[in-house]
């Protein structure tokens, strides 16, 4: 049977003839996710084993006495929310290590709950296995593939696995001999297989980032001097972004502007003025974040006190902004920091409070000015099927109708998304109900990777930035569905904060490619008086706005040209390709420019 099985899967890879993407269901690094039982008798215990393992930091080490014609199991179980395996399905793969005397079986088994009420025995529900015969007696880790065109209904009968309503998935253990056995094996990284062929690099790049003004653990740019604000708008520019989110204008009693008049505020600060100023000189938009303060994480979301509390300081934080800076032009639109979410808000009646918040909240900022657009940027579990998703931000969208732009977090930096997975799957879905409803659709890209916090553990929450690696193939995946992409947040790539920040923000900026296209940019924001640009995608062109001498490397430290460029002379370099660094000497200054010729 396994043979066939394998088979069978690898025909379907040679089939679609991609690189098949995957999943990671289960890592097994605990055991309180498993229920085990054991009939008619019989015991069965699970342990955590960090010496046999195949991915993450643990396999699971399952040790049973199974009587004659008994079985054991263990299982997850996702309640109403259910498991969603649609995306392209080709099937599971997980790897299992025995040993040579083992004569147990095993197969797999899948529960449907079709209305998503945490009942999978009912009329509409179906039970689908797949055996995998005796397979546990290799004392070596092997990948077992299990095509779902494998499964059967349980008790037989014909019909079709619904793979987006799963309940539950169990490995059952049996006993196919005829006395008690007693064995022990371990298994590891539970997958979903797809068809899906991985999006290559497709130049997507950030258009802007989110900034936490508040976050003395990171940035504390709220304390940042006008010169400070200066040089951190050109190091956006300088990688091509143009939009800055703020997440809050008001934390708490902190306000990051001043004068306020507020009853809850006791501090304020010249912060907004000093951004509106410093983004006005290089052409980056700032949308103003409203107030917020950390009661909205614990408070209960089916009281309307809850929302009409927080209206009110929204209005009076929406009032004062618009007073203030209403008048700047490079002020875009206002963000909801309130994160929302698909779990706290499935029933209908939650839903419908929090829509119509959203809904008076983004209407009264119109009435300063229709014109500025609306942000949020909620988070997606995925704690709902990705149609039952979809049929959720189209009710939202049709009671909150004045939110203009949705963006919703990637969460692969919490570990709880998979990019090429869960990113098309749940992406997609949101952007239908997005563009249905005639709204703009975005991406928050998580640059940052979770070293500590929930689901890792139950520390307070640390991240460390991501690699470019990881960044590009986020940015990659997402912009197949996003008009804008914006990543959380500038903490994590902050040139000058750390040296993980600053190789974050240089090797973006490698990968970014973003240098000057056209000799008619306004020359005072230049530092190193050295213009540099690709004329038409053919020829690298620099043009000196002082003496200075130059050199060119190619990727392997090749020169290229060293010399001495006189003022206001133009250089065509040709059938230049690939990485090449410029460095510029002046009696003032030394620079490095990196590059990428297409």
């Amino acid at each position: 049977m396994t043979n066939k099985i394998l088979v069978i899967f690898i025909a379907v890879l040679s089939t679609f003839q991609v690189i098949a993407s995957d999943k990671i269901i289960e890592q097994f690094n605990s055991t309180n996710l498993f229920y085990t039982s054991a009939y008619p008798s019989g015991n069965i215990s699970l342990s955590i084993d960090p010496n046999n393992k195949t991915e993450g930091a643990n396999g699971l080490k399952i040790n049973y006495t199974i009587p004659v014609s008994g079985y054991t199991e263990i299982l997850r179980s996702y309640g109403s929310n259910t498991l969603d395996l649609s995306f392209q399905p080709i099937g599971l793969s997980f790897y299992l290590k025995g040993n040579s005397n083992q004569k147990g079986s095993i197969k797999v088994m899948l529960y449907e709950d079709n209305n998503m009420n945490g009942n999978p025995f009912e009329s509409d529900d179906e039970i689908w296995e797949c055996s995998l015969g005796s397979i546990l007696n290799n004392p070596n880790w092997t990948q077992q593939l299990v095509n779902y065109t494998s499964f059967t209904k349980s008790g037989g009968g014909v019909g079709t696995l619904n793979l987006n309503r799963i309940y539950s998935w169990r490995l059952v253990f049996e006993n196919p001999t005829s006395s008690s056995i007693t064995e022990n094996v371990w298994i590891d990284d539970l997958r979903q297989i797809t068809s899906y062929d991985i999006t290559t690099n497709n130049g997507a790049l950030l258009n802007g980032s989110f900034i936490q003004l508040w976050n003395t653990n990171g940035c504390a740019c709220g304390q940042w001097t006008q010169s400070q604000w200066e040089d951190q708008m050109q190091s956006m520019k300088d990688v091509c972004m143009d939009k800055l989110i703020i997440q809050y204008s008001i934390y708490k009693d902190n306000a990051w502007y001043s004068p306020s008049n507020a009853s809850f505020v006791n501090y304020t600060n010249p912060t907004l003025s000093y951004m509106f100023s410093a983004a006005q000189k290089v052409g980056i938009n700032l949308y103003l974040g409203l107030y917020f303060d950390e009661t909205w994480n614990s408070t209960d979301k089916s009281l309307s006190t809850t929302y009409s509390d927080l209206l009110v300081n929204h209005k009076k934080t929406i009032d004062e902004l618009y007073n203030l800076y209403g008048n700047q032009s490079n002020f875009e639109g206002w963000y909801i920091p309130q994160e929302i979410n698909d779990l706290e808000w499935q029933t209908n009646s939650n839903r419908d409070l929090l829509a119509n918040w959203l809904q008076q909240t983004a209407s009264y900022a119109k009435t300063k000015d229709v014109s500025k657009k609306v942000i949020i940027a909620p988070y997606f579990g995925p704690n709902q099927p990705a149609d039952i998703l979809q049929n959720w931000y189209e009710q939202l969208l049709t009671i909150a109708t004045n939110i203009d732009i949705v963006s919703p977090q990637d969460g692969v930096g919490t570990s709880t998304k998979d990019i090429d997975v869960d990113i098309p799957l749940y992406f997609n879905a949101i952007k239908n109900a997005v563009h249905g409803k005639n709204k703009s659709f975005w991406a928050t890209a998580e640059s940052f990777t979770q070293t500590h916090g929930w689901p890792i553990d139950n520390s307070n929450f640390a991240a460390l930035p991501t690699s470019i690696l990881n960044l590009s193939q986020q940015l990659s995946e997402e912009k197949q569905f996003a008009t804008n992409l914006i990543q959380f947040e500038w903490g994590y790539m902050q040139p000058g904060l750390n040296a993980s920040t600053q190789k974050l923000y240089d090797d973006y900026k490698l990968y970014s490619n973003c240098i000057t296209t056209s000799i008619d940019e306004d020359l005072k924001t230049l530092k190193s008086k050295l213009l540099i640009f690709n004329r038409n995608n053919e020829a690298l062109q620099i043009k000196a706005l002082k003496e200075q001498h130059v050199s060119l490397l190619g990727s392997n430290g090749s020169l290229i040209f060293e010399g001495f460029l006189k003022i206001g002379e133009e250089y065509d370099f040709n059938n230049i390709r690939g990485l090449v660094l410029i460095r510029n000497e002046s009696d003032e200054l030394s620079e490095v420019h990196k590059i990428i010729l297409p």
